[in-house]
């Protein structure tokens, strides 16, 4: 493992270990739960890095998503910043207003802070995804529509994988700030539209950014 990665595995290491640390003091059940669910995927991503060598700017990208992340979950935000939406479906269920910066929308025309997050965090998905179809296919395979979408459609996947863990949560716990039916599809159609936006990334970028080998240890 070379220098940066190892910069990265420790800060996104001290990063989650804080967190958790903060969720347990605070008795915040919710994000203890999210917080393991974070050391389940980063286990996959080093998994997924030692065989097929992600590039570098990706494996940021996927340590910049889990900053964005966690920050959502754990500051604060003056309720005049909280999306509208937010607050009347908090006032309609007659539960707390979550006053984080996951419901932050600067504008009525702006998406929210968490849709904004997910379409950047499922566009790296995607991206690395991309990567392990091109290793997995001794890189025979070219960036040409079919295998964009597929990589696309693995970036949905996760996105996907996603909203279950979310909906564990509202099943094993009294209170959780996961909200209805159309915040998932907005979250989902957030989704879609950074894995679209990695498809475009693969056509034109493909040669210059991911068209490299990976170290014979890393494919064995």
């Amino acid at each position: 493992m070379d220098i940066q990665r190892k910069v990265l595995v420790t800060l996104a290491g001290l990063i989650m270990a804080a967190g958790l640390l903060k969720a347990l003091t605070s008795g915040n059940t919710e994000f203890l739960y999210y917080g393991g669910s974070l050391i389940v995927i980063a286990l996959g991503i080093v998994w997924l890095d030692v065989k097929v060598r992600l590039p570098m700017f990706v494996l940021w990208g996927l340590f910049l998503w889990l900053i964005l992340h966690l920050a959502g979950g754990m500051i604060p935000v003056p309720q005049k910043l909280v999306d509208q939406d937010v607050i009347d479906e908090a006032l309609k269920t007659n539960s707390e207003i979550n006053k984080t910066l996951y419901n932050v929308r600067l504008a009525p025309w702006l998406p929210r802070y968490d849709q904004c997050v997910h379409a950047f965090g499922f566009f790296i998905s995607s991206l690395a995804a991309w990567r392990g179809m091109y290793i997995g296919s001794r890189m025979t395979m070219k960036p040409t529509f079919g295998p964009r979408v597929g990589a696309g459609l693995i970036g949905m996947g996760c996105g996907g994988v996603n909203e279950v863990i979310e909906f564990v949560a509202t099943r094993i716990m009294p209170h959780t700030n996961v909200g209805g039916f159309v915040n998932t599809g907005w979250d989902l159609v957030s989704n879609m539209c950074g894995c679209i936006i990695a498809m475009l990334t693969i056509r034109f970028f493909h040669d210059r950014w991911f068209a490299f080998p990976a170290p014979t240890t890393a494919r064995a």
